[in-house]
Protein backbone atom coordinates (compact mmCIF):
# COMPACT_ATOMS: atom_id res chain seq x y z
CA UNK A 1 0.00 0.00 0.00
CA UNK A 2 1.31 3.42 -0.91
CA UNK A 3 2.00 5.90 1.86
CA UNK A 4 2.69 9.61 2.02
CA UNK A 5 3.97 11.84 4.78
CA UNK A 6 2.13 14.79 6.31
CA UNK A 7 4.36 17.57 7.64
CA UNK A 8 3.11 20.49 9.71
CA UNK A 9 4.48 24.02 9.56
CA UNK A 10 6.06 23.59 13.01
CA UNK A 11 7.93 20.49 11.89
CA UNK A 12 9.15 22.25 8.75
CA UNK A 13 10.36 25.16 10.87
CA UNK A 14 12.32 22.78 13.10
CA UNK A 15 13.77 20.77 10.20
CA UNK A 16 14.91 23.53 7.83
CA UNK A 17 17.64 25.87 9.08
CA UNK A 18 18.49 29.11 7.29
CA UNK A 19 21.87 28.03 5.92
CA UNK A 20 20.51 24.78 4.44
CA UNK A 21 17.54 26.72 3.06
CA UNK A 22 19.77 29.26 1.31
CA UNK A 23 22.02 26.52 -0.06
CA UNK A 24 19.06 24.56 -1.45
CA UNK A 25 17.54 27.67 -2.99
CA UNK A 26 20.83 28.72 -4.59
CA UNK A 27 21.36 25.23 -6.03
CA UNK A 28 17.82 25.17 -7.43
CA UNK A 29 18.16 28.60 -9.01
CA UNK A 30 21.41 27.39 -10.59
CA UNK A 31 19.71 24.24 -11.89
CA UNK A 32 17.07 26.45 -13.49
CA UNK A 33 19.77 28.52 -15.16
CA UNK A 34 21.34 25.30 -16.43
CA UNK A 35 18.08 24.02 -17.90
CA UNK A 36 17.73 21.16 -15.42
CA UNK A 37 14.22 22.02 -14.26
CA UNK A 38 10.72 22.06 -15.72
CA UNK A 39 8.56 25.07 -14.93
CA UNK A 40 5.25 25.30 -16.79
CA UNK A 41 3.17 28.46 -16.61
CA UNK A 42 1.03 28.66 -13.50
CA UNK A 43 -2.73 28.47 -13.75
CA UNK A 44 -5.10 30.62 -11.75
CA UNK A 45 -8.76 31.17 -10.99
CA UNK A 46 -10.47 34.00 -9.09
CA UNK A 47 -13.32 33.65 -6.64
CA UNK A 48 -13.97 37.39 -6.74
CA UNK A 49 -12.13 40.62 -7.57
CA UNK A 50 -10.11 40.48 -4.34
CA UNK A 51 -8.99 36.85 -4.46
CA UNK A 52 -7.17 34.37 -6.63
CA UNK A 53 -6.10 30.73 -6.53
CA UNK A 54 -2.85 29.69 -8.18
CA UNK A 55 -1.17 26.38 -8.96
CA UNK A 56 2.62 26.39 -9.22
CA UNK A 57 4.04 23.16 -10.67
CA UNK A 58 7.67 22.23 -11.11
CA UNK A 59 10.21 19.44 -11.51
CA UNK A 60 13.79 19.58 -10.23
CA UNK A 61 15.65 16.79 -11.99
CA UNK A 62 18.86 16.75 -9.91
CA UNK A 63 16.67 16.26 -6.82
CA UNK A 64 14.42 13.60 -8.45
CA UNK A 65 11.27 15.40 -7.39
CA UNK A 66 8.10 16.81 -8.92
CA UNK A 67 5.64 18.93 -6.97
CA UNK A 68 2.77 21.36 -6.91
CA UNK A 69 1.82 24.27 -4.66
CA UNK A 70 -1.85 25.22 -4.39
CA UNK A 71 -1.95 28.84 -3.23
CA UNK A 72 -4.96 31.00 -2.38
CA UNK A 73 -4.79 34.74 -1.71
CA UNK A 74 -7.71 36.72 -0.28
CA UNK A 75 -6.84 40.39 0.15
CA UNK A 76 -9.70 41.12 2.56
CA UNK A 77 -8.93 38.21 4.91
CA UNK A 78 -6.71 40.23 7.27
CA UNK A 79 -9.67 42.54 7.93
CA UNK A 80 -11.43 39.51 9.45
CA UNK A 81 -8.41 38.24 11.35
CA UNK A 82 -7.69 35.53 8.76
CA UNK A 83 -4.40 34.86 6.94
CA UNK A 84 -3.84 36.73 3.70
CA UNK A 85 -3.14 33.43 1.99
CA UNK A 86 -3.14 29.66 2.41
CA UNK A 87 -0.94 27.12 0.64
CA UNK A 88 -0.53 23.34 0.42
CA UNK A 89 2.44 21.45 -1.08
CA UNK A 90 2.24 18.02 -2.72
CA UNK A 91 5.43 16.11 -3.64
CA UNK A 92 5.96 13.11 -5.91
CA UNK A 93 9.03 11.06 -6.70
CA UNK A 94 10.33 12.08 -10.13
CA UNK A 95 11.53 8.72 -11.51
CA UNK A 96 8.45 6.70 -10.38
CA UNK A 97 5.67 9.22 -9.75
CA UNK A 98 5.08 7.75 -6.30
CA UNK A 99 3.45 10.19 -3.84
CA UNK A 100 5.88 11.38 -1.18
CA UNK A 101 4.36 14.08 0.98
CA UNK A 102 1.67 16.65 1.63
CA UNK A 103 2.70 19.58 3.78
CA UNK A 104 1.84 23.10 4.80
CA UNK A 105 2.88 25.40 1.99
CA UNK A 106 2.47 28.74 3.71
CA UNK A 107 5.67 28.50 5.70
CA UNK A 108 7.48 27.11 2.64
CA UNK A 109 6.30 30.16 0.66
CA UNK A 110 7.38 32.59 3.35
CA UNK A 111 10.87 31.25 3.92
CA UNK A 112 11.74 30.44 0.31
CA UNK A 113 10.73 33.93 -0.89
CA UNK A 114 13.13 35.59 1.52
CA UNK A 115 15.84 33.12 0.60
CA UNK A 116 15.39 33.66 -3.17
CA UNK A 117 15.79 37.40 -2.63
CA UNK A 118 18.86 36.91 -0.43
CA UNK A 119 20.50 34.62 -2.98
CA UNK A 120 19.73 37.18 -5.70
CA UNK A 121 21.23 39.94 -3.56
CA UNK A 122 24.35 37.81 -3.07
CA UNK A 123 24.96 38.16 -6.81
CA UNK A 124 23.42 41.59 -7.45
CA UNK A 125 24.25 43.71 -4.39
CA UNK A 126 27.66 45.12 -3.54
CA UNK A 127 29.81 42.74 -1.51
CA UNK A 128 30.25 45.39 1.18
CA UNK A 129 26.50 45.92 1.67
CA UNK A 130 25.80 46.65 5.33
CA UNK A 131 22.44 48.44 5.46
CA UNK A 132 19.04 47.17 4.43
CA UNK A 133 15.78 49.07 4.06
CA UNK A 134 12.51 47.20 4.63
CA UNK A 135 9.39 48.74 3.13
CA UNK A 136 6.67 46.56 4.60
CA UNK A 137 7.03 44.83 7.98
CA UNK A 138 4.99 41.65 7.64
CA UNK A 139 5.94 37.99 7.35
CA UNK A 140 7.96 38.56 4.20
CA UNK A 141 10.07 41.22 5.91
CA UNK A 142 10.88 38.70 8.64
CA UNK A 143 11.90 35.96 6.23
CA UNK A 144 13.95 38.42 4.17
CA UNK A 145 15.83 39.69 7.20
CA UNK A 146 16.58 36.12 8.34
CA UNK A 147 17.96 35.15 4.96
CA UNK A 148 19.83 38.41 4.29
CA UNK A 149 21.49 38.40 7.71
CA UNK A 150 22.89 34.93 7.05
CA UNK A 151 24.57 36.09 3.81
CA UNK A 152 25.59 39.70 4.47
CA UNK A 153 27.43 41.26 7.42
CA UNK A 154 24.61 43.68 8.10
CA UNK A 155 24.95 46.51 10.59
CA UNK A 156 21.63 48.35 10.36
CA UNK A 157 18.01 47.87 9.31
CA UNK A 158 15.67 50.73 8.39
CA UNK A 159 11.98 49.85 8.55
CA UNK A 160 8.79 51.46 7.31
CA UNK A 161 5.22 50.17 7.31
CA UNK A 162 2.08 52.29 7.08
CA UNK A 163 0.77 50.10 9.91
CA UNK A 164 2.62 51.61 12.86
CA UNK A 165 1.90 48.66 15.17
CA UNK A 166 3.25 46.18 12.61
CA UNK A 167 6.42 48.23 12.15
CA UNK A 168 7.09 48.53 15.87
CA UNK A 169 6.32 44.85 16.47
CA UNK A 170 8.76 43.88 13.72
CA UNK A 171 11.49 46.04 15.21
CA UNK A 172 10.87 44.85 18.78
CA UNK A 173 10.87 41.16 17.84
CA UNK A 174 13.99 41.38 15.71
CA UNK A 175 16.01 43.60 18.02
CA UNK A 176 16.04 40.74 20.51
CA UNK A 177 16.98 38.22 17.81
CA UNK A 178 19.65 40.28 16.05
CA UNK A 179 21.44 42.04 18.89
CA UNK A 180 24.30 43.06 16.61
CA UNK A 181 22.01 45.10 14.35
CA UNK A 182 20.62 48.59 14.87
CA UNK A 183 16.99 49.15 13.89
CA UNK A 184 15.51 52.46 12.81
CA UNK A 185 11.81 53.27 12.67
CA UNK A 186 11.15 55.39 9.59
CA UNK A 187 8.35 57.87 8.94
CA UNK A 188 8.03 56.96 5.27
CA UNK A 189 9.25 54.70 2.48
CA UNK A 190 11.60 57.39 1.17
CA UNK A 191 13.36 57.59 4.52
CA UNK A 192 13.69 53.79 4.68
CA UNK A 193 15.32 53.78 1.24
CA UNK A 194 17.78 56.61 1.93
CA UNK A 195 21.45 55.59 2.31
CA UNK A 196 20.66 51.87 2.18
CA UNK A 197 22.57 49.26 0.19
CA UNK A 198 19.72 46.75 -0.24
CA UNK A 199 16.07 47.79 -0.40
CA UNK A 200 13.31 45.20 -0.02
CA UNK A 201 9.79 46.25 -1.02
CA UNK A 202 7.37 43.75 0.50
CA UNK A 203 3.88 45.19 0.74
CA UNK A 204 0.39 44.15 -0.35
CA UNK A 205 -0.32 47.50 -2.00
CA UNK A 206 -1.63 47.68 -5.54
CA UNK A 207 -0.07 51.07 -6.20
CA UNK A 208 3.57 52.23 -6.17
CA UNK A 209 5.01 52.80 -2.71
CA UNK A 210 8.61 53.17 -3.91
CA UNK A 211 9.72 55.85 -6.38
CA UNK A 212 12.52 55.61 -8.92
CA UNK A 213 13.52 59.13 -7.85
CA UNK A 214 14.69 57.79 -4.49
CA UNK A 215 17.24 55.35 -5.92
CA UNK A 216 20.88 55.97 -5.16
CA UNK A 217 23.81 54.70 -7.21
CA UNK A 218 25.11 51.31 -6.14
CA UNK A 219 21.88 50.09 -4.53
CA UNK A 220 20.13 46.77 -5.04
CA UNK A 221 16.33 46.86 -5.09
CA UNK A 222 14.12 43.82 -4.63
CA UNK A 223 10.40 44.05 -5.28
CA UNK A 224 8.82 40.74 -4.33
CA UNK A 225 5.51 41.31 -6.15
CA UNK A 226 6.86 42.46 -9.48
CA UNK A 227 5.72 46.01 -10.21
CA UNK A 228 2.51 45.82 -8.22
CA UNK A 229 3.93 48.25 -5.64
CA UNK A 230 6.95 49.63 -7.57
CA UNK A 231 7.31 52.73 -9.70
CA UNK A 232 7.26 51.54 -13.35
CA UNK A 233 10.16 53.92 -14.07
CA UNK A 234 12.41 51.76 -11.89
CA UNK A 235 13.07 49.42 -14.79
CA UNK A 236 14.65 52.35 -16.65
CA UNK A 237 16.49 53.73 -13.60
CA UNK A 238 18.14 50.34 -13.01
CA UNK A 239 21.36 49.57 -14.87
CA UNK A 240 20.70 45.83 -14.58
CA UNK A 241 17.17 44.39 -14.33
CA UNK A 242 16.64 40.72 -13.46
CA UNK A 243 13.68 38.37 -13.03
CA UNK A 244 13.42 34.78 -11.79
CA UNK A 245 11.89 33.29 -14.96
CA UNK A 246 11.60 35.45 -18.04
CA UNK A 247 8.42 34.07 -19.62
CA UNK A 248 6.45 33.76 -16.38
CA UNK A 249 7.67 37.09 -15.02
CA UNK A 250 6.84 39.05 -18.17
CA UNK A 251 3.38 37.49 -18.34
CA UNK A 252 2.65 38.25 -14.69
CA UNK A 253 4.11 41.77 -14.76
CA UNK A 254 1.85 42.49 -17.72
CA UNK A 255 -1.17 41.24 -15.75
CA UNK A 256 -1.50 40.68 -11.98
CA UNK A 257 1.95 41.94 -10.98
CA UNK A 258 1.74 45.51 -12.23
CA UNK A 259 -0.29 45.59 -15.47
CA UNK A 260 2.79 47.06 -17.09
CA UNK A 261 3.48 47.03 -20.82
CA UNK A 262 7.01 45.69 -20.51
CA UNK A 263 9.23 44.53 -23.36
CA UNK A 264 11.42 41.43 -23.12
CA UNK A 265 14.46 43.46 -24.18
CA UNK A 266 14.20 45.53 -20.99
CA UNK A 267 15.17 42.48 -18.91
CA UNK A 268 18.92 41.90 -18.50
CA UNK A 269 18.47 38.24 -17.64
CA UNK A 270 17.24 35.63 -15.20
CA UNK A 271 18.85 35.29 -11.79
CA UNK A 272 19.47 31.59 -12.56
CA UNK A 273 21.60 32.64 -15.53
CA UNK A 274 23.64 34.82 -13.19
CA UNK A 275 24.09 32.06 -10.58
CA UNK A 276 25.02 29.60 -13.36
CA UNK A 277 27.66 32.01 -14.65
CA UNK A 278 25.97 32.68 -17.99
CA UNK A 279 25.10 36.36 -17.40
CA UNK A 280 26.92 39.01 -15.38
CA UNK A 281 24.99 40.46 -12.45
CA UNK A 282 26.63 43.64 -11.19
CA UNK A 283 29.23 45.11 -13.56
CA UNK A 284 30.45 48.02 -11.41
CA UNK A 285 30.07 49.45 -7.92
CA UNK A 286 27.74 52.24 -9.05
CA UNK A 287 25.29 49.90 -10.82
CA UNK A 288 21.69 50.02 -9.67
CA UNK A 289 20.39 46.46 -9.79
CA UNK A 290 16.72 45.50 -9.72
CA UNK A 291 15.25 42.05 -9.06
CA UNK A 292 11.50 41.44 -9.34
CA UNK A 293 10.69 37.79 -8.58
CA UNK A 294 7.20 36.55 -9.37
CA UNK A 295 7.67 33.09 -7.89
CA UNK A 296 9.52 29.95 -8.96
CA UNK A 297 7.43 26.88 -8.19
CA UNK A 298 10.57 24.76 -8.46
CA UNK A 299 12.01 26.49 -5.39
CA UNK A 300 8.95 25.59 -3.32
CA UNK A 301 9.34 22.01 -4.53
CA UNK A 302 13.06 21.89 -3.67
CA UNK A 303 12.57 23.35 -0.18
CA UNK A 304 9.68 20.96 0.47
CA UNK A 305 11.93 18.08 -0.65
CA UNK A 306 14.61 19.26 1.81
CA UNK A 307 12.05 19.18 4.63
CA UNK A 308 10.75 15.77 3.54
CA UNK A 309 14.21 14.20 3.35
CA UNK A 310 15.15 15.48 6.80
CA UNK A 311 11.84 14.32 8.28
CA UNK A 312 12.25 10.84 6.80
CA UNK A 313 15.83 10.61 8.06
CA UNK A 314 14.92 11.69 11.60
CA UNK A 315 11.61 9.90 12.06
CA UNK A 316 9.47 13.03 11.92
CA UNK A 317 6.15 13.58 10.18
CA UNK A 318 3.01 11.44 10.08
CA UNK A 319 2.72 8.64 7.50
CA UNK A 320 -0.73 8.15 5.98
CA UNK A 321 -1.93 5.12 3.99
CA UNK A 322 -3.46 5.90 0.62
Amino acid sequence: MAQLMWLSSQEILELVDTNSLNSTVEDTIRYHGQGLTSLPSETSVSWDADSFHITKIGAVRPLNVVGIKWLTTYRNNPNSGLPLYYAVMVLNDGPTGAPLSVMDGRLISDIRTGSVSAVAAKYLARNDSRTIGMIGAGNQARSHLNAMASIFSLSSVKVYDKNLDAMRTFISENQSRFTNLSFEECSGAKEAAKDTDIIVVATIDNKPVFSADWVQDGSCIIGITGFRDLDPKLRHRADRFFVDDRSNALRLIRTNYGRLDIDENEVTGEIGEVVAGKVTGRTKESDVTLFTPTGLGIVDVAVAKLAFDRARNTGRGVWVDL
